[in-house]
């Protein structure tokens, strides 16, 4: 199993995390997140995902900005659940998992490299608008997730080998 430490940036703190992979490539993958005042490295978010990384699927696990009641950074400014905003937990859940038909783009300020001729939105300078490969018939709409009972959801998300 191979674990990697993640930082995902919000506007005001980073949402950190661990990515666990199984060895040889993942057959799925699970997004684990916490309700208010507790972190990725304690209960369910530090016995589950060795479990499910034993079944074959990556996983990622993170704190919100609610975790734990009160916390501090490199700064000493207090953060946690004790000042978590409601917008910012919606926030928070929605930059976890965000749907979208155009491959992991973002509308924040775009990141460039001199030699790349696109601005890197997500992906990298790939911003995967063929119309041959990626009609807007298909992949110009909105998705929507249907599951009940007898019709579990499941998420597929790519699997970055390590370097």
């Amino acid at each position: 199993m191979r674990a990697e430490l993640v930082s995902i940036p919000t506007d005001t703190v980073p949402l950190d995390g661990l990515y666990y992979e199984p060895e040889g490539g993942a057959a799925g993958a699970a997004l684990l997140f916490h309700g208010n005042t507790m972190n990725f490295y304690v209960g369910v978010l530090r016995f589950l995902p060795p479990a499910l990384v034993k079944l074959g699927l990556a996983c990622l696990a993170f704190n919100r900005r609610g975790h734990d009641i009160l916390s501090t950074r490199n700064s000493r400014v207090p953060e946690g659940g004790a000042f978590q905003l409601a917008r910012e937990s919606i926030e928070d859940n929605r930059i976890a998992l965000t749907i979208r038909g155009k491959d992991y783009e973002h509308r924040g300020e775009a990141a460039s490299l001199s030699n790349m001729k696109n601005p890197m939105r997500g992906c990298g300078p790939f911003i995967h608008d063929d119309p041959t490969d990626r009609p807007l018939a298909i992949f110009g709409g909105k998705v929507t997730l249907h599951f009940g009972p007898g019709r579990q959801p499941s998420l597929v998300l790519p699997v970055i080998p390590p370097k």
